[in-house]
């Protein structure tokens, strides 16, 4: 198991951010080459579930997943969801988004745990989601100021 902490702070305030925690942000934070197609989305509630189609056919994947946990107190919001249907190679997949009020604008924290099964997979795998997790700092920016 991996696990991928990566800290990305807005000069948004933190009462927009929470509100645009939405289908449009995660189309905005998806990497172009994914060619993500969100098939539903109900929202960051506990059991509000997500599909995701990833690539173009032949190639193309589905990604399930489902909102377990959310909770919230003055100044910061949180929604836990897991993978249910993972493309290959995952087999395990959770993720927690954390938003904290700071000074006049926010704090977004994505904490990813993942395993593919193979120690190795993880090991190759982790840069690659790092990566895409990292580059979401200018996204969440840009998207959120719009």
């Amino acid at each position: 198991m991996r696990k991928i902490f990566v800290s990305s702070s807005v000069k948004v305030p933190y009462s927009k951010v929470v509100t645009g925690f939405n289908q449009q942000l995660l189309e905005a934070l998806s990497p172009a080459w994914m060619n993500l197609r969100i098939l539903k989305y109900d929202g960051q509630q506990p059991g509000d579930c997500f599909t995701m189609q990833l690539g173009t056919k032949p190639f193309s994947a589905r990604w399930e997943g489902k909102v377990i946990a959310a909770g919230s107190t003055p100044g910061s919001f949180w929604f836990e969801d897991v993978g249910i249907q993972l493309p290959f190679p995952l087999k395990f997949w959770k993720h927690r988004h954390v938003v904290r009020k700071s000074g006049t604008g926010a704090v977004i924290i994505d904490i990813v745990s993942f395993h593919t099964g193979s120690s190795l997979l993880d090991w190759i795998c982790y840069p690659l989601f790092r990566a895409m997790f990292t580059a979401r700092r200018k996204k969440y920016q840009q998207y959120l100021f719009e």
